[in-house]
């Protein structure tokens, strides 16, 4: 069953990957292994990485593992990529050598036909 948040941030639709990608692999890989799944899907960005826990996870609606570390596409400065850990509580920024977890999204539309599915998620 497909789960789904409209972000607070930004008002997006997305729709969240029932699963994880089956292992952990470096930034590039992520993103290119995302992007190849066609249909839109992509590497969800930190703020949403949180939106999915919070709204979803903590709900028990998408399970994730919180002990592993996922990818963002979400860059520094420096043009290094965060990786959150949940049980930690901690944010990093790592360079493509690091191995991350990835929880694909992508947005939806905004039209009546996926209304009746989406979870509004308010702060």
């Amino acid at each position: 069953m497909p789960h789904y948040i409209i972000s607070p941030r930004n008002g997006k639709r997305l729709e969240v990957a029932e699963h994880d990608l089956s292992d952990s692999m470096s930034w590039d890989a992520a993103m290119a292994i995302c992007k190849n799944l066609d249909d839109g899907w992509r590497m969800p960005d930190l703020f949403e990485l949180v939106d999915i826990f919070k709204f979803l996870h903590l709900e028990g609606f998408v399970r994730l593992n919180v002990e592993l570390w996922y990818w963002s596409c979400s860059l520094n400065p420096k043009d290094m990529a965060y990786c959150i850990n949940f049980s930690l509580k901690k944010v990093a920024s790592f360079g493509d050598v690091k191995q991350c977890f990835v929880r694909c999204v992508r947005e939806l539309p905004h039209d009546e036909s996926t209304s009746n599915n989406l979870m509004e998620v308010k702060n």
